[in-house]
C-alpha cells in the first residue's frame, strides 16, 4: 500500500514538471523569429534571401522615436535554395532561426514558375512552418522591407493590408497553401498580389507553365475579381449627359458554366452586380428612369472589365480564373493533362450577361 503511494505521488510530481513546460522552452535571447523572407534573385541559379527580424529593443516608450528602418533586423544569404540559406543565416546570427511566426513571403518579379515552385516545395518540408503565410510579389530588387511605425511588436504591412479585408478593393490575399495547390493542380494558373508600392497592392502576378510571371492591370484585375466572386469594392464612375455619377461598394454574385466548343473552353458568366449611389450632378433629376440608365451603364463598365481580363488570359496562355480545373473537376472522365499546358484549354471565349442594382429608397418616376 505504501509502495502505491508513493508511486502515485512520483507520478504526480513528474506529470506537474512535464506539464509546466518550462523544461522545453528556449529563451528569447537563443531564438531569432523571423516575421518575413525576401527572395530576390541573385545570380541564374543563385538566390538572395533576406530574412527580417523585429528589434527586440523596441519598447512603448521608444516606437515613437525609432526611426522605421530600425524596427527590423536583417540577416541575408545567397544561396541556390532555401535550405541552404536557413543554415548560413542560423550560422551568422548564432542563435536558432524559428519561423513559426513567419508572415510574408516578398517574391520578386523575376522569380520564374519553377523558382517560385521549388521555393514553395521547399518551405514545405522545413518542418513546423505556418502555411497560412501570405505571399506577395514586388518589383525586381525591392529595397527595405516596407513597414511603418507600429506596436511594440512589429507587424510587416503586407500582412496588416491583408488582414483588413475591406482594405482591398479585391480580395487579392494568398496564402501560401493556396499558391501550392494551384501550382499542383491542372487548369489554373497560380496567381500571387502585386505590389508597386506597400499601400497600393491592386494587381496580380500570374504564373504561365514556364517563365516569369505576367502582371495584370488594374482593369484586368478588376475583370479577375469580377468572374472569380473576389470583388469587396469597387468604385465605377459612370457619364452622364450633365455630370458624372460615383457607383461604389460596387460587389457581385458570379456563376460561370463551361463547356468545350470547336476545340476552345466557351464559358458563360451570369453576374449580379450591387452598388451605393455616392455622388449625383445636381442638374440631374433622380428618377428611376435615369437610375436604369446608370445600371446599364455599371454592368457595360463590369462586362469591360471582364473582357479584359479574359483576354489577358488569351494573350498568356494563362488561366488565372481555373475555369479548365472547374470544368476537369466537374467532367472527370475527360483527362487533359498536357505538360506543355498544365491542361489548359485556350482560348477561352467568354459570354459575360451582368445585371447592375443600384437600391436608391424614396425614388418615385
Amino acid at each position: 500500500m505504501r509502495r502505491r503511494r508513493w508511486a502515485a505521488v512520483m507520478l504526480i510530481v513528474s506529470l506537474s514538471w512535464l506539464l509546466a513546460g518550462c523544461w522545453d522552452q528556449l529563451p528569447m535571447a537563443n531564438r531569432a523569429s523571423a516575421l518575413a523572407l525576401s527572395v530576390t534573385k541573385a545570380a541564374p541559379h543563385a538566390f538572395r534571401f533576406t530574412f527580417y527580424f523585429p528589434n527586440p529593443t523596441v519598447t512603448v516608450s521608444s516606437i515613437s522615436n525609432l526611426a522605421t528602418e530600425r524596427e527590423f533586423y536583417t540577416s541575408t544569404a545567397v544561396a541556390p535554395a532555401l535550405g541552404l540559406a536557413y543554415r548560413r543565416v542560423q550560422s551568422q546570427i548564432t542563435r536558432d532561426l524559428y519561423l513559426g511566426q513567419l508572415e510574408d513571403i516578398i517574391i520578386s518579379a523575376d522569380l520564374t514558375t519553377a523558382d517560385v515552385a521549388a521555393l514553395i516545395n521547399a518551405y514545405n518540408r522545413m518542418g513546423v512552418v505556418p502555411k497560412m503565410v501570405y505571399l506577395v510579389g514586388t518589383p525586381n530588387n525591392r529595397g527595405t522591407l516596407p513597414v511603418n511605425l507600429q506596436e511594440p511588436v512589429p507587424t510587416v504591412y503586407f500582412t496588416k493590408y491583408f488582414d483588413c479585408r475591406t482594405c482591398q478593393p479585391v480580395f487579392l490575399a494568398r496564402r501560401e497553401w493556396k499558391v501550392w495547390d494551384a501550382f499542383e493542380t491542372p487548369g489554373v494558373s497560380p496567381v500571387i498580389p502585386y505590389g508597386i508600392t506597400p499601400t497600393r497592392i491592386d494587381r496580380l502576378m500570374v504564373y504561365p507553365h514556364r517563365g516569369r510571371p505576367y502582371i495584370m492591370t488594374r482593369q484586368e484585375t478588376l475583370g479577375w475579381g469580377f468572374l472569380t466572386n473576389h470583388m469587396v469594392k469597387d468604385t465605377v464612375g459612370v457619364r452622364l449627359a450633365n455630370g458624372l455619377v460615383v457607383v461604389n461598394n460596387v460587389t457581385d454574385v458570379a456563376v460561370t458554366h463551361m463547356a468545350i466548343e470547336a476545340g476552345h473552353l466557351a464559358v458563360a458568366a451570369e453576374i449580379l452586380a450591387r452598388g451605393d449611389i455616392a455622388g449625383w450632378p445636381e442638374s440631374v433629376p433622380l428618377t428611376n428612369a435615369v437610375l436604369k440608365i446608370v445600371e446599364r451603364q455599371l454592368a457595360r463598365a463590369i462586362i469591360r472589365d471582364c473582357l479584359a481580363a479574359v483576354n489577358f488570359a488569351n494573350r498568356t496562355k494563362t488561366d488565372p480564373f481555373g475555369f479548365t480545373r472547374d470544368y476537369l473537376f466537374r467532367h472527370p472522365a475527360q483527362d487533359l493533362r498536357d505538360e506543355k499546358s498544365r491542361g489548359m484549354i485556350w482560348p477561352l471565349k467568354l459570354t459575360v450577361r451582368v445585371v447592375a442594382r443600384i437600391p436608391i429608397t424614396g425614388v418615385t418616376s
